[in-house]
């Protein structure tokens, strides 16, 4: 249409010298034509006006086409990102709050809750929280306070996005460390209405880390370290020196549980061991046993490992240098006791006949004297007779008939006999209800020498006008008598050696009474040799009990059990004797 136009133009208006030579009568058909003219200026803007509207229809035809384009692919793009992060990181989103709106399938399967658990509940669910609701960052093992809840909430709802390493807990109270973006979300008012959380778990990389630190201190130590599950006893790790012991090499402990590393080692025994641990009145136990390779000694606590499981740490001590030395110091003493028992004899026999008056009346101060001099002969001969008699348990010297024998009519004896000593002391004995018959296979005279020592310990350490409490409890497989004291208590620093020899310590408030330091180490002996145990359990200010555990009788009631050496050396190693020595009752 442009091109027409121009055409028409063209042969409309002839130049200048075409028009002089056409004469007058051309000019008179260009003003005929002039009408035509002013119609094809309109028609012209016209066309000029339709062309640009058609290439204006079809630019934002492509223009729109672009856009759908670039928009799909933005689309794609968006899904395609968010699928990534859905996949590969654990996405949880809150509200302005704190509490759970929704949370991924990677964040089901990392914390152990479902969208339904967590529907209202607030983040702070995922931290360690103290009762009144205020962090306990330290508690989870969080170095920085900055991973508390309250400290990232706090930054997130001041605009900031908050990004670190955090302890967190799983659903089943395990730990778990995650690497954490937490951004917030505002509307076009500023308002702030959700926040979106991603994190990533480090917890294999973060235990891993920790457990090459803690394995290279725990290998330099000589002290053998054990780590065992909790519930199935499954060994998680042993330092060398307890792979040395068990001839083991790392590879071979999987699969292998704690009742492996000795042919002896007794479960049901090990479980009423560790029964105080599992209680929480104890922090620490520790029994003195012997191994295939020598006699050693074991503490086992239990412990919080990386991942937050519980598992029982037991640190074995080789004793047998220890117990070189203290078989020559008790040969020693033995050799010496048996020199002054005699002697002894003779001086407490003369200071008695002095006292009844053979000698003639003595006057006050020569009594005086007298009195403190029986007195201390006394002391000297219960120090004699109790090295005397643990060096016979020691040496496996010690022969115990024992017989079937009534815990309760026992009981009752060691009330009887030990009253008076309380009554000078100002104590009284009260025995509990005892359950039932308890019956037991045992040798009541030194059983006798065991309670009147827990019984005569216990009245020395109580203020005056209190009771002390005596009982019998049923711990199935075994009776427990106990002996209770409302006193001062064991002092911690105490508590690992008060069944050694010469053992005297101060009482928690501070003072020492009176004693040979071996009557606890005597009553563990005889306590072994009936294939029990002995321990104890103390409050600090408030009470102390003492109790021993002994089988309840299996023996026929016809039958009296005669205790051999082999016996004594199989109840230090805690293994049960597969045979005794069985002889008919007269």
């Amino acid at each position: 249409m442009i091109g027409a136009s121009a055409l028409f133009l063209n042969s409309t208006f002839p130049t200048s010298a075409g028009a002089e030579e056409a004469g007058p009568d051309v000019l008179v058909n260009m003003s005929a034509l002039a009408p035509s003219l002013w119609l094809a200026v309109p028609a012209f803007g016209l066309c000029m006006f339709g062309s640009w509207a058609t290439a204006r229809r079809l630019q934002n035809r492509k223009y729109r086409q672009s856009t759908r384009l670039l928009q799909r692919r933005f689309d794609k793009e968006i899904r395609l990102l968010d699928s990534a992060i859905d996949q590969h990181s654990i996405v949880s989103i809150a509200d302005r709050d704190g509490n759970f709106i929704k949370v991924n399938k990677n964040f089901e399967d990392a914390f152990g809750y479902s969208n339904d658990d967590l529907a209202g509940q607030s983040i702070s669910v995922l931290y360690d929280m103290a009762e009144d609701g205020t962090d306990m960052a330290d508690v989870t093992g969080n170095a920085d306070p900055q991973c508390s809840f309250s400290e990232v909430h706090h930054a997130v709802s001041s605009g900031k996005v908050w990004s670190g390493e955090q302890t967190l807990r799983r659903a089943n109270g395990e730990l778990i460390y995650v690497m954490s973006t937490v951004l917030p979300h505002f509307d076009d008012d500023g308002n702030h209405v959700q926040t979106v959380s991603l994190r990533s778990d480090i917890t294999q990389k973060r235990t891993s880390e920790i457990q090459r630190q803690l394995t290279r201190m725990l290998d330099e130590l000589q002290d053998e370290v054990f780590l065992y599950e909790v519930d199935t006893l499954n060994i998680s790790y042993l330092n060398k020196s307890a792979l040395a012991r068990c001839d083991w090499t790392v590879e071979d402990v999987v699969g292998k549980t704690i009742a492996d590393t000795s042919r002896g080692f007794s479960i049901p025994a090990f479980r009423q061991h560790v029964a105080p641990l599992m209680d929480g009145s104890r922090d620490v136990v520790s029994i003195e046993t012997r191994h295939e390779k020598g006699p050693v000694e074991v503490k086992t606590r239990i412990f919080t490992d990386p991942s937050g499981k519980k598992v029982f740490l037991s640190v074995l001590r080789d004793t047998s240098e220890r117990k070189e030395l203290q078989v020559v110091k008790m040969d020693t003493m033995a050799r010496v006791s048996h020199e002054l028992r005699t002697p002894l004899t003779s001086i407490k026999g003369a200071l008695r006949l002095i006292q009844s008056g053979v000698a003639g009346k003595l006057t006050p101060e020569l009594q005086g004297m007298i009195d403190i001099a029986a007195r201390n002969s006394d002391r000297l001969l219960l120090m004699v007779d109790d090295i005397l008699i643990l060096e016979k348990m020691n040496a496996n010297k010690a022969k115990f008939e024992m017989q079937k024998t009534n815990l309760k009519a026992f009981l009752q004896d060691a009330v009887s006999i030990n009253q008076g000593f309380g009554d000078e002391l100002g104590v009284r004995f009260v025995m509990d209800d005892v359950p039932g018959q308890p019956m037991i296979s045992g040798n009541s005279d030194r059983l006798m020498q065991v309670m009147t020592n827990l019984m005569s310990n216990a009245a020395k350490y109580s203020p005056k006008g209190t009771d002390v409490r005596v009982g019998i409890e049923d711990k199935d497989d075994n009776w427990r008598v106990y002996v209770t004291d409302f006193g001062p208590g064991v002092p911690e620093s105490a508590r690992a050696t008060i069944f050694d020899s010469f053992t005297q310590f101060a009482a928690a408030d501070g003072t020492t009474r009176s004693g040979t330091g071996l009557g606890l180490q005597i009553c563990r002996k005889i306590v072994d040799l009936h294939d029990g145990r002995i321990s104890f359990r103390s409050e600090p200010g408030k009470q102390t009990t003492f109790y021993f555990d002994l089988p309840k009788l299996s023996t026929p009631p016809d039958l009296v059990v005669v205790s051999t050496a082999n016996q004594a050396r199989s109840a230090q190693t805690g293994r049960s004797t597969e045979k005794s020595d069985l002889v008919r009752k007269a």
